[in-house]
């Protein structure tokens, strides 16, 4: 099965905003296969994401939306290119990339949007009831929360912890001026973003 039009070379430079978000987002969220495929699927919440990463590489192939085996309203899509796959384990998004994954290294004025990516895909966005309560968190492998803590440590000095819980690890943020400094910089004049997310980080800049 072949695609004409899906730029199979898409990943081979992580030069770009757009490309460094969605190696965070698929290294995230998406399924690979050792046939040489590359799924996404997501909740009707955020179907139009799933739009957009196959417009943004140029994909003819089916987006579709179903149910799944819960009933819950899902939107997908599968792109059949070995070539894109090898380019994806070239930057660590394999088969195994729940347990293995490990962010790239790429230029630095990118790693925002890497980061981004991970978060919209495998994080939480979390405001209390008294408004003043915010934390940030990411869940997935132990490579992908350290990645996450040290970016987080780099930028604003302070290192949020990678505990494990259960197959996978996590690491939350849980001093709120960090979350909204953090906040700030994912998505604050960003071209690429999981709207509801993006919309929530700027409702809580506003009630801060």
């Amino acid at each position: 099965m072949s695609n004409t039009s899906l730029d199979k070379t898409f990943f081979d430079s992580i030069d770009s905003e757009e490309k460094a978000y969605w190696v965070g987002f698929l290294m995230a969220d998406a399924g690979i296969s050792k046939h040489g495929n590359i799924k996404l699927e997501l909740a009707s919440k955020d179907a139009d994401h799933v739009s957009l990463f196959s417009e943004t590489v140029g994909s003819g192939y089916k987006v579709t939306d179903r149910l799944c085996s819960r009933g819950h309203p899902q939107r997908s899509t599968t792109i059949y290119s070995k070539y894109m796959c090898n380019a994806l384990a070239n930057l660590g998004i394999t088969t195994r990339k729940s347990e293995s994954a490990s962010p790239p290294e790429i230029d630095q004025l990118l790693v925002r949007h890497m980061v981004r990516g991970l978060v919209d895909g495998d994080g939480w966005i979390y405001q209390g009831k008294n408004k003043n309560t915010v934390q940030i968190g990411l869940c997935g492998s132990f490579g992908c929360c350290e990645f996450f803590s040290k970016w987080v440590s780099n930028l604003f000095g302070y290192e949020p912890s990678v505990r494990k819980r259960g197959n996978v690890h996590n690491c939350v943020i849980s001093k709120s001026g960090v979350s909204l400094a953090v906040l700030s910089e994912l998505y604050c004049s960003s071209s690429v973003h999981l709207n509801r997310k993006r919309d929530k980080a700027f409702r809580i800049w506003v009630e801060a």
